[in-house]
């Protein structure tokens, strides 16, 4: 999908609705129209939205938004991409234009999913396409001008209720799936940490919380500080998906998940996508001898 054809699917949002605060209402053409589309050109879609609204994610336009936290400067970016192409580029080139307030638009996140459940009558639960950039507010690090980190610490973590689906999905499966691997998460760590893999942050470490799934298709990530050396990923875990897998196939899946995140926090150093392959193979190595 062309870039002109993107504000034209945004130019199908009933902005009246959403400036009356009906954002379901507000979205209805826009899927319909999109599900009419290739899955293929749906997902171009969602990485065009993606990207018009990691280029909003800056200091200043927080700032004028007067956002109290991620979430909130994350729908309020939505709410300028909904309002149409010139209001978008508006606010991006001055961002005192940047609406105050509550002004939120968080369901225009659900239409790349929902078109495609409509086009492939699958449940929108199911879509698991990631876009090429993040939109989570503070992903936009070189707009933070925060300085490029190298890796050296990856933890990973079971939330609550991924520890209640896992029993749901089978009572035998008692063990922590972050304890069960912490021992790969170290080896993982340890080779990104050899091969010098930098993010385009100042983070050196990364938490993985392993959650059962992962809001509006995203690895989210929470920033306590915009400097912060630590930040922590929500990693979504299918439960009957994992139980389906044989032990080696359970390795790469975690690799993925932590090659994932790092990928997620930029690419400070041109050869990054070389090293992480290169540190997912070592790794998957090492694993054999230990799984």
């Amino acid at each position: 999908m062309k870039r002109q054809d993107f504000w034209k699917y945004i130019s199908l949002i009933d902005t009246t609705a959403l400036q009356s605060e009906d954002e379901e209402g507000a979205i209805v053409r826009i899927i319909d129209e999109l599900a009419l589309l290739p899955v293929a050109e749906i997902c171009s879609f969602y990485d065009h939205l993606a990207e018009a609204l990691y280029l909003l994610d800056t200091r200043q336009h927080l700032q004028a938004s007067q956002s109290q936290s991620d979430d909130s400067f994350l729908y309020a970016r939505c709410y300028v991409l909904g309002m149409g192409q010139e209001f978008y580029e508006q606010v991006l080139s001055d961002p005192k234009c940047m609406p105050a307030g509550i002004k939120w638009f968080e369901f225009i996140l659900s239409v790349p999913g929902e078109a495609w459940s409509v086009a492939t009558g699958e449940d929108p639960s199911d879509w698991n396409y990631f876009p090429n950039r993040s939109f989570e507010s503070g992903s936009n690090f070189a707009a933070w001008g925060e300085e490029p980190g190298v890796v050296s610490d990856i933890r990973l973590y079971d939330t609550r209720e991924l520890v209640e689906e896992m029993l749901l999905a089978d009572r035998t499966e008692k063990s922590s799936l972050g304890a069960k691997y912490s021992e790969l998460s170290q080896i993982f760590a340890a080779n990104v940490q050899k091969l010098r893999v930098k993010t385009n942050s100042s983070c050196i470490r990364i938490f993985l919380q392993l959650t059962p799934m992962v809001k509006h298709g995203q690895h989210r990530h929470v920033l306590g500080d915009k400097g912060s050396e630590t930040i922590t990923f929500n990693s979504g875990v299918r439960p009957r998906t994992y139980l389906g897998m044989n032990e080696s196939e359970r390795v790469a899946f975690f690799v993925d998940l932590m090659s994932t995140a790092i990928e997620w926090l930029g690419m400070a150093d041109g050869d990054v996508a070389k090293k992480l392959l290169q540190a997912k193979e070592l790794s998957t190595a090492a694993a054999a001898s230990v799984y």
